[in-house]
């Protein structure tokens, strides 16, 4: 889509993810959308220098089953876009194929750990925690269990999250170009 006149794209590539309402089945999901966001800041910031920043992100719309999505969105120069989303496919292809490196998942468990650890003294966490549960109909003790679900994650366990939620048959990819 062209719109606009400021020389910026911005780039939303969505892929269809739904884990269901199992809660252990969308931590993974989010735990590999976090380690994919990781490495695109590496690969499109640092090694690519085509964007200042990149998010990676799960969503799902509670309490509509079926429906979930992993997110992966950016701004730059319109002339980099294809070559950014390409070496976002690229990464997405190998994470599926090869998996996540172990020092990646430790990545990912540090930033879950250091997150929780500031959001269990805030009220709004709890809030929305017990909220959420309810919601669900989950076990409220599952709360205090997060850092062991965290533990838990291994390189295999987000591989299998790439096979499954990043569909190379069912994804949106959106551009949203400067008018000439």
């Amino acid at each position: 889509m062209k719109k606009g006149k400021e020389p910026a794209s911005q780039t939303v590539l969505s892929f269809f993810a739904d884990p269901g309402f199992d809660e252990f089945e969308m931590h993974r999901a989010r735990a590999a959308s976090q380690l994919l966001g990781i490495r695109l800041r590496d690969i499109l910031r640092e090694e690519l220098g085509g964007t200042y920043g990149v998010s990676v992100g799960f969503s799902n719309a509670p309490p509509l089953k079926g429906y979930g999505a992993m997110v992966i969105q950016f701004g730059s120069s319109p002339e980099n876009v294809d070559k950014l989303v390409a070496a976002s496919m690229a990464e997405i292809e190998r994470l599926k194929k090869e998996g996540p490196s172990l020092d990646d998942v430790n990545k990912v468990k540090e930033l879950e750990r250091r997150d929780l650890e500031t959001n269990a003294k805030q009220n709004s966490y709890w809030l929305g925690s017990m909220q959420t549960v309810h919601m669900f109909g989950w076990d409220v003790t599952g709360i205090n269990r997060r850092l062991d679900r965290t533990e838990k994650l291994t390189p295999e366990i987000l591989k299998t999250m790439f096979e499954k939620y990043f569909p190379m048959d069912r994804y949106t990819l959106v551009t949203l170009k400067p008018e000439a």
